[in-house]
């Protein structure tokens, strides 16, 4: 198997085409070895335009699109990728106007090394350090950046990356080391980020604080009406103004913010990995959202977000087979109801604090949570 394990990043100011970004990405190899490897880009807002790698023959585009594209080795070369540094230039669109073919997805940020072009053949990731992320030039005007970092022996951000974000700058508008507010074409305008931004900004003091997540994440809400962006994935996240009191002054989903900005931790600085790593995380972070709603004394609404996470936790087909959502909702009510234990507290804080810049394996988050006493659905036996 092979994956990526460092990116060097450069971005050039924008075109017609959309901003240019230089990438130069070294590989991996792990176990077998072989002659070919497939790309795959996951977004339409992202064009790949070129691709090139030492000791290959021109790569192939499988698709018009230019979605997958094949790379071999040529006669005669060592039949190993290990080492090997892959460049490629894409285009990025943030604002991208056409519905995106099935299964692709607007991309009004650009979330490295998540909406990059992937190894998908032979696919395989690092069982324990995640990649490395890094500038190879400072950023052109009219852009911003969050993302999640490694820490020097301060505890303070150092420009090693282990995701990085990459969003439009809108003058004016409020940041500080650990928010950065964007937004699509449609939800750029300053009063919207503002208002967002005062909504968001004690949403991510409670998790640095309380939760005493003290290792350096940027986080980058994203606001949008769309519905086919690209989903949260780490410090990025899209969400209705709505959502992030940019409409209504002061009233937005608190629940919902809050655990969505818990994945800059918890999905970013680290990453579950495994077959249900994606339901862990946002059970992980559901978890979180509830405390906080609890600690505001917001009774009448956690009573009902309660409600709604125990019909979630049902299954849905007579064989009681646990489907995504209902392993997300169990994990997070049971957890939720060991939160009264400043154990349980602990556990998610060591999670994170122990972890960053790891893989963490679902069976080791999975025996954490038996060894508190709480129950997780039999998917994961």
């Amino acid at each position: 198997m092979a994956f990526f394990d460092h990116y060097l990043v450069t971005v050039h100011d924008a075109t017609t085409r959309g901003w240019e970004v230089h990438v130069r990405a070294r590989v991996a190899e792990v176990e077998e070895h072989s002659s070919e490897l497939v790309l795959r880009c996951p977004t339409a807002s992202i064009e790949i335009d070129s691709v090139h790698l030492q000791g290959v023959e021109s790569p192939t585009r499988l698709s018009d699109d230019g979605e997958d594209w094949l790379l071999e080795l040529r006669d005669g070369e060592d039949s190993h990728w290990d080492g090997r540094y892959l460049d490629f230039t894409l285009y990025w669109n943030p604002d991208a106007d056409a519905t995106p073919p099935a299964g692709k997805y607007r991309a009004p940020c650009l979330a490295i090394p998540d909406m990059l072009p992937a190894i998908v053949e032979p696919v395989g990731t690092s069982e324990w350090e995640l990649p490395r992320v890094e500038w190879g030039d400072e950023l052109p005007p009219g852009l911003n950046a969050g993302g999640a970092s490694i820490p020097d022996w301060r505890g303070r951000p150092t420009p090693e990356f282990l995701q990085l974000v990459i969003c439009v700058d809108t003058s004016g508008a409020p940041e500080s080391d650990h928010l950065v507010m964007t937004g699509d074409s449609s939800c750029r305008d300053v009063k919207r980020l503002r208002q967002a931004y005062a909504y968001a900004a004690p949403l991510v003091d409670f998790l640095r604080k309380e939760m005493k997540f003290g290792k350096p994440a940027r986080c980058v809400p994203c606001l949008s009406n769309a519905d086919d962006n690209y989903s949260w994935t780490g410090a990025y996240f899209p969400i209705r103004p709505a959502y992030l009191g940019a409409v209504d002054r002061g009233h937005g989903r608190g629940t919902m913010v809050v655990s969505a900005l818990a994945h800059a931790w918890l999905g970013a600085g680290i990453r579950v990995s495994g077959e249900n790593a994606a339901e862990l995380t946002f059970g992980l972070s559901g978890a979180i959202s509830l405390w906080w709603m609890q600690q505001k004394g917001y009774v009448d609404q956690l009573r009902e977000r309660l409600r709604r996470a125990s019909v979630a936790a049902q299954p849905t087909t007579p064989e009681g087979v646990p489907h995504p959502p209902m392993i997300a909702a169990a994990v997070e009510l049971e957890l939720f109801a060991k939160f009264e234990s400043a154990k349980a507290r602990r556990f998610i804080r060591a999670l994170v604090n122990d972890n960053w810049g790891r893989y963490v394996e679902q069976e080791e988050v999975i025996s954490s949570l038996r060894r508190l006493g709480v129950t997780v659905p039999y998917v994961f036996a």
